[in-house]
């Protein structure tokens, strides 16, 4: 059966059942959506998981620079370069008072 969407939002370490699968994983999730969202193009020069977001194939995001370095930081793939997510969310916040 086909997926519902066409692409991925899950981070790496989901489908391995690694002991480390934390809120960092919700990060890079939530990366990827407010970067579609809120430029209209997928964050990956390619949707499927394999030839997007495992080879780390992001695109430059046409966003202001810290929220554009906010969210590069949230899809890492390596889970503990990533921000955990209190900070994450703390920052987002941030950058919507501006």
């Amino acid at each position: 059966m086909w997926p519902v969407f066409d692409r991925y939002y899950y981070a790496p370490e989901v489908g391995r059942k690694l002991p480390t699968v934390d809120d960092r994983a919700l990060v890079f999730s939530l990366s990827i959506m407010v970067a579609e969202w809120a430029t209209g193009l997928y964050p990956f020069a390619k949707k499927y998981y394999s030839s997007g977001p495992m080879e780390d194939n992001q695109v430059p995001l046409a966003l202001p620079e810290r929220l554009a370095a906010l969210l590069g930081a949230g899809v890492r793939l390596d889970a503990e370069q990533r921000p955990r997510l209190k900070p994450f969310l703390a920052e987002l916040d941030e950058l919507e008072q501006r």
